[in-house]
């Protein structure tokens, strides 16, 4: 894996959920646009895991954004995240255990 210095100096950024969401429905089209040939595994990954787990998890913290439902978003999310490859629960794994800690710190 590349090592880019520039990374070391970097602050974290507020997230900024609209981007995401962009970046999300980017990926699902590029998928679509490469299914003449044999798309990327990476890019394969990429957009089961927007349909799998991104896409429905959106559209429940959408439907019940109130803080007391962040409980319940949370291990939908795991759950959703169980049903995926060990190398990409392996990724999310990190940010689910981050969110778990704001969410018990914020309580």
């Amino acid at each position: 894996m590349k090592h880019y210095v520039f990374l070391d100096s970097a602050s974290e950024a507020t997230v900024n959920h609209s981007r995401w969401l962009t970046v999300a429905a980017r990926v699902l089209v590029l998928y679509s646009c490469t299914r003449t040939v044999e798309p990327p595994s990476a890019l394969v990954s990429l957009a089961t895991f927007v349909q799998q787990v991104y896409g429905p998890m959106w559209f429940q913290i959408k439907s019940r954004p109130s803080f007391t439902s962040g409980a319940v978003h949370l291990f939908s999310s795991m759950q959703l995240i169980k049903t995926q490859p060990d190398d990409v629960q392996k990724v999310t794994k990190e940010v689910v255990e981050t969110a778990e800690k704001c969410l018990l710190r914020a309580l």
